[in-house]
Parts: C-alpha cells; structure tokens; sequence
C-alpha cells in the first residue's frame, strides 16, 4: 500500500480511535491517547472501574481476543466504544478502542428494525399456530362435551354416594356418644374415628384427582432407603395375604442403590394401590413387586418397578378399557380400585407426574402384570429414615425449634397450640400483621407458620419486605396456611424459602413441614452454581473454561478477604472498590440472588451503612459457591 493511502487511512480512521499496550500490573507501555488520555504513572486498573472490574479475566486470556462490541462509556467522556482486549505476549496486552457514537442513531435503527422483524415474524408463527390448535379444539368439541357431560353425572354420582354413606355413620355416632353410658365410649370413639378416616380417604382421592387434572400434583424431593418402603408396603398386606393364603414377595435388583431421592409417599400410593388390587384378584399363587434399573448416571437415575400377580386375568379388551382415564366411575370394569372407584386414575396421573406411564399386559386364567419406570436420583445417607417419612415425626426432632406462628382463627390457633405442646417447640404466637412484624423484627426464630390472612391484612407483603430488610429472620423458612388453594396466591412466586399447606393442615404433615423447613438453618449453607455464563464464555473451549473456572477461584477470596480488611478500618472507598471488583466473578456464579446481595451491599457502602454481620453472611455465601464451583470444575476435568 502506497504512503499515500497510508496517510488517508491514518487521517480518517486516527481521530476515532485508540491503541493502548500495558502489563499484567496495568502499566502503560505506550497509548496515542487519542480518546482517553492514559497517564503512563498509574496502572490503568486504577484508573478506570471497567477495567478493574475485567482484570482477573484478562489474565485468563489466551490467542482468542476478548471483543466488546457495543459499551456505553461513562469514564473521562460519555461515548459509544467497541473495545477489543487481545494478549500480544506472555506479559503484554493490547487495548483496541474504537469510538462508534457517531453511529449511534443509525445502530439504534437497525437494531429497531431487527426486533420489529423478530416480532413480526413470532406473531406470525403464533397465530398459525393458534389457527391450528382452533381446528383441532373445534374438531373434537362435541365428542369432548358429550363425554365431560357423561363423567360429570357418573362422578358426582360415584363420590356423592361414597361421601354421605360415613356422613351419615358420623352423625349416628356423635349422637349415640351424647346419651351413651361412659363405658361404652371407647369402642364408639374408635368407630367414630375410622369412619373420619374412610371420609378422609374420600375426599383426599377427590382432592387428588383435581390437582391431577389441572396439572398442580406437586411432588416432593426426599431421600429415603427403597427397601423401608418395600418393607412398609408388605407389612401392611400381611393380614389379607394371609387370610387368602398367598405370598407376597419384593426383590430389588442389583445396582438399585440403597437410597433414593424422590416422594415417598406418592410412590407408596401408586405401589399400595396395585399390590392391593393384585391381591383382590389373586385367590392362590403369590404377588411380587420387582424393582430394577433402566439407566443410571451420577446425578440421575430411572428404576422400573413392576407388579406380578398369578390371578385371574384379564382380556385385551379389559387392558384397553382400564387404561382409559377413569373408566372405572363410568361403569363395572374388571378392577375396582378404592371405594371412589378414581384410584387407577389417581395411579396412573401419579406416575406420568413422576416422568412414567403404567402398563399392562395380561392373559385370562394366568394372571397380571403391571410395570411403570419413573425418574429419580440417587441419594445419599440422612439423618431421617424412611420411617419418618411414613409416621409423624418424634418430639426429639423438633424439640425446642423456636416456631413463630401467626394466625387469627381462635379454632385454628388451639389446635396449632396443641400440636407446638406436643412436639416440644419453642412456640411463640400472634394475631394480628403489626404484631407479626414487631417480632419478625426483634427476635430470631428457626421457623414462621403463617396464615396469609391475618384479619384484613394479606401477610405476603409483610414477608416480601422481611426478605429485602436487614434482620434477624431475613432469610427464615415459612409455612404459609390458607383455605385457598396454592395456585390462587401467585404473588408468592417473588418470595423465597416457604412451603404452603391447605388449612385445617394435616398434623402429621405439618409435623414434618416444620422439621424439613427448620433442618437447613442447622445444616452447611448450600448455593448452587449454574455455568452457563462461564461456558458462553469460553465458547466450547474447555481449557479456557476451566482457567476462568480457576481464576475466579483463586481470586474471588483474596478480594473477599481484602473487602473484610477493609471494613475493619472502616475504609469505605475501598469497599465499593472491592465490591465493584467481585461483581463480575459473581455474575460468571449464575446465581441470582447472590448477586442482588452484592448490589445491595454495594448500596450499603454507599450509605457507610455495610455492617461486618453482613458481610461476612455474604463472604459465607461465596465460599459455599465456591465449593459447588470446585466440584464442578472436578466433574469437568
């Protein structure tokens, strides 16, 4: 290229950007200063915030350039830059700034145009969409009516029938208890107890088969020995397999693990439920339920169990009949599951919920067998047995826990009374949302029950406060009780840690919503790191990951320690410094919550009102990060 040209190029091009050179320590070698004026005397990190807040990461680099396309720069002047960072030896770096402001205009339009065309296009896409889905849904309307009709009038029906029957049995007993001699009391108190019981039943099925079909089955996520729940399973047929002189028998194959995380009590539901239906149709030979594995990996893994019978079969048509959702209300099908006649139902929803679908395969005079798999995980060893999840929970678990509870009702609170008596808490209680905040502000609790209507007041703003307020129970586990059900209060999907239970609450349930709930505060902080941010990062490069992996690592807790020694003085201007510095290993985290803590510390600062309690709360945090980050990076390598 001519000199001339040269010097076109350099006089156009020159006034619109920037070469700077420096070290690692930030030490200027040369700049043309053309649109920052860089003073060669101080390292550049001390000099510019986003430089300091990048200077871990530029270490990190390799031959791959670091490009910022687009940064709105506020330091020295107000501009539009595209930066590029590029390593051009083992101690020097190359600073590339080119000034785009006079483009700005015309970016912002083409970026408009760009969105305006996505949406178009997305609109577009939706209703063909929805002009499909339109034809289908018109398509089968009619049939889809006639068939709800005809499931409305046999369910209601079906459960009106089983509900008035212990109805009736109740009110029979309740006035028998008034005029009975004493004498007689106990046996009709038992009567009167497993009459509730089968009520119970009744309307747990119905309530099942709600959520079922709206699709709000929620499932827990507990670990718990399999053979404990084979165990309890088989123990509770022991009466009627004997009585029908029939063996029932579990095997677990190898390479089940011993403990498993999953909901045990909606698996011993479905299990119960076919084994019980197994042994109704079984009149000599055995029953066994297997368990094997279909896949395994470290942190996932599918078991498929399966019931075997040798009694009396069924048709192809019967399997195809059962199979169907909830033939057994419509009519005399060959199974009869549970006095709703909605248990085949209630099973099948659960499994599909669990990540299965129930089979069956049958032969008339040669028995049955059914088989689902679902998804769990492999566990590890607790301080709870399965048994804890199966029975209220002893008094030694939550003795002395300090349980906080609000609620209004006089019935509601005698009871919650009773219960904090008999298990041995700690409890303090109040009515109204004033005092509810005055405690919540004052004294430490492990653990808050709390209706979501305390007289005219909804308690979920209160919680929402608690949760961005310095305090003692800024970060306390919550029951929420209510008479409505969950899907009706979104606003709690803003607050953190709680649980919600449908008012009158199991006592036995709650028991152990109480005992779960209050177990964390006691244990190690746990904080999940996500790497999506680190893997874009890297862009597929897996030593390059694994560097800024270690390099977050290796610097995160020296600025930690550096931010603690600063607090100490106080020196203020060094806690924004260090606060500014981590917020981007914080961000690489992938934990959201983590860093809105970092920004309102950083607003702290700013107030000269960070206290030491917090800071190290937040220094906590970090250090359990990095041990997640550690074992991932582990798995990684």
């Amino acid at each position: 290229m001519s000199e001339r040209l040269d010097s076109i190029k350099l006089e156009q091009l020159g006034p619109k950007c920037q070469v700077v050179l420096f070290d690692e320590q930030g030490l200027v070698s040369e700049s043309c200063n053309t649109l920052l004026t860089i003073n060669k005397s101080v390292p550049l990190f001390e000099q510019f915030d986003f430089l300091l807040s990048l200077q871990d990461v530029l270490k990190s680099l390799q031959s791959e350039p670091l490009v910022f396309d687009l940064v709105e720069w506020h330091e020295q002047k107000e501009a539009l830059f595209s930066i590029t960072f590029q390593r051009k030896s083992a101690k020097q770096w190359l600073w590339f700034i080119v000034d785009r402001s006079h483009e700005r205009e015309q970016i912002l339009t083409v970026q408009q145009s760009r969105n305006n065309a996505a949406i178009n296009e997305e609109v577009l896409a939706i209703q063909q969409k929805y002009l499909e889905a339109e034809k289908k849904l018109l398509a089968y309307r009619n049939d889809e009516l006639l068939r709800i009709q005809k499931f409305k009038q046999r369910f209601f029906a079906e459960v009106s029938h089983e509900m008035r029957t212990p109805l009736h049995s109740i009110t029979g007993l309740v006035k028998l208890l008034e005029t009975t001699k004493s004498q007689d009391v106990p046996s009709l108190l038992h009567a009167l107890k497993a009459t509730s019981q089968h009520l119970n039943h009744v309307i747990n099925d119905v309530l099942d088969l709600s959520k079922i079909e709206e699709g709000k089955l929620q499932l827990e996520e507990l670990a718990f020995e399999l053979k404990d729940i084979l165990d309890s399973i088989v123990r509770g047929f022991t009466l009627s397999t004997q009585e029908k002189g029939i063996v029932l028998e579990t095997t677990i194959a190898p390479g089940v693990p011993q403990i498993i995380v999953s909901d045990p009590i909606r698996l011993s539901q479905v299990l119960y439920n076919l084994i019980g239906n197994a042994i109704k149709f079984t009149h000599s030979g055995s029953v066994t339920l297997a368990v094997e594995p279909v896949s395994q990996k470290a942190k996932s893994l599918r078991l498929k169990f399966s019931v075997h019978d040798t009694g009396v079969g069924m048709s192809e048509e019967s399997i195809a009949k059962i199979l169907e959702p909830f033939t057994q209300v419509e009519g005399q099908s060959f199974y009869e599951y549970g006095g709703t006649g909605l248990g085949m139902g209630i099973a099948q929803g659960i499994i599909e919920t669990m990540g299965g679908h129930l089979k069956i395969k049958s032969q008339l005079g040669k028995g049955t067998s059914m088989w689902f798999s679902i998804d769990c995980k492999p566990g590890e060893v607790t301080q709870y047995t399965t048994r804890d999840y199966l029975e209220e929970p002893s008094a030694a678990s939550l003795q002395n826990l300090r349980v906080l509870f609000a609620e209004d009702d006089a019935m509601s609170t005698m009871m919650l009374k009773q219960y904090a008596d008999n298990w041995g808490l700690s409890a303090r209680f109040v009515e109204t949302l004033p005092d509810l905040k005055a405690l919540l502000w004052s004294e430490s609790y492990d653990l808050l029950v709390c209706d979501l209507h305390l007289g005219d007041d909804h308690s979920a703003g209160l919680i929402e406060e608690l949760r961005t307020t310095a305090g003692p129970n800024r970060q306390v586990p919550i029951i929420f009780l209510s008479g409505d059900a969950q899907n009706k209060h979104p606003e709690l999907s803003s607050i953190s840690q709680w649980a919600y239970l449908v008012k009158p609450a199991n006592p036995k349930t709650l028991a152990l919503k109480i005992r779960d709930m209050a177990k964390p505060k006691h244990n190690t902080m746990n904080e999940s790191v996500d790497l999506t941010h680190l893997k874009n990062s890297a862009q597929g490069n897996l030593a390059f990951l694994i560097d800024l992996i270690e390099t977050i690592m290796e610097n995160l807790p020296k600025d930690l320690q550096k931010l603690k020694e600063a607090l100490d003085q106080p020196d203020y201007e060094t806690c924004r410094k260090m606060l500014h510095k981590v917020k981007p290993s914080i961000g690489y985290l992938g934990i959201p919550d983590l860093l809105e803590e970092r920004n309102r510390l950083y607003d702290l600062v700013a107030e000269q009102r960070l206290s030491k309690e917090e800071v190290l709360r937040f220094a906590n945090r970090i250090e359990a990060a990095l041990s997640d980050l550690k074992r991932q990076k582990e798995e990684l390598q």
